[in-house]
């Protein structure tokens, strides 16, 4: 049995992104929303859902990332909320055999957004956990509240 997961580029690196957690890859029109915390680049409608936006770049190296034509949005679903990861580019969909995932626990102690790394011919990926990147991000409470605001008035 292998993992599958979406090779996303954020900052210099590559990143894996579980398939099973992706809903879909827009490259939607980011509506800017002010007062939020930095990472929030602001909410995309989705098949009628208010979606947040997240900055990939921003969460992991606190450096906005410039939008380009090949940014992508990943719609990912962690457990009771969905949430857009903006990211510098898609790559591929790879399919990891569980042999060449490793859990290194003394760095999954300090990046608990970090579920395993995967040795690949050009490097090492990450492997991001979804729930865990939310969990960890600051202010999510707020960024629920002006969400739920937003859906009361539509």
């Amino acid at each position: 049995m292998s993992d599958t997961i979406l090779v996303v580029h954020a900052g210099s690196e590559e990143y894996g992104i579980p398939v099973a957690a992706v809903q879909s890859i827009e490259t939607s029109e980011i509506e800017m929303v002010e007062n939020l915390p930095e990472y929030m680049r602001g909410t995309i409608h989705v098949r009628g859902e208010l979606i947040p936006v997240f900055d990939l770049e921003c969460i992991l190296y606190g450096d906005i990332m410039e939008i380009s034509s090949e940014s992508r949005i990943i719609i990912l679903k962690a457990a009771d909320f969905t949430y857009g990861l903006l990211v510098k580019m898609t790559k591929e969909i790879l399919e990891i055999a569980p042999e060449v995932l490793r859990q290194i626990e003394l760095i999954k102690e300090q990046t608990k957004y970090i579920s395993a790394f995967s040795s690949m011919e050009d490097g090492i990926i990450a492997i991001l956990d979804p729930v865990n990147l939310l969990e960890m991000l600051e202010d999510m409470e707020k960024i629920k509240d002006f969400l739920q605001s937003q859906e009361e008035t539509v």
